[in-house]
């Protein structure tokens, strides 16, 4: 099992007790950090305290936003929960190493950077959310 299959498996395992009866997981995205480009924090490390590092769970009825360590990528817990109707995607740029996915949702817009080895992730859960058909997560 490679790192972003551990990761994956993390996140289930924080969302689970938390699914209602018949509720389905569409879409795990493990990793992702908010904030400006990773690449403007490679070359100043002044932000390192505003990067947070969140995994989104998408299932047939909620989002889930899902709190991981800074420092060393461990699930802390469920941050945030909000009725699937709530998250759009407002902007999925996908590139070589850093991707950007932004999220729309009641409070303003989320922007995650997500790196290559959960690119398929998020592409998944850019999908899911606007409401094409889910491949299995």
């Amino acid at each position: 099992m490679g790192i972003a299959d551990r990761r994956r498996q993390q996140i289930v395992d924080a969302v689970q007790p938390q699914l209602e009866k018949g509720e389905e997981i569409h879409a795990n995205l493990p990793s992702s950090q908010t904030g400006p480009s990773p690449w403007f924090y490679a070359l100043t490390y002044l932000i390192a305290f505003w990067i947070r590092q969140l995994g989104v769970v998408v299932t047939n009825k909620r989002v889930f936003f899902v709190k991981r360590s800074a420092l060393t990528n461990k699930v802390k817990g469920v941050e945030e929960v909000l009725p699937l109707d709530q998250v759009h995607v407002s902007d999925w740029k996908p590139s070589a190493l850093w991707s950007t996915l932004r999220l729309q949702r009641p409070e303003g817009v989320l922007k995650l950077n997500v790196h290559r080895m959960h690119r398929d992730d998020a592409e998944q859960l850019a999908h899911v959310l606007a409401g094409e058909p889910a491949e299995a997560a």
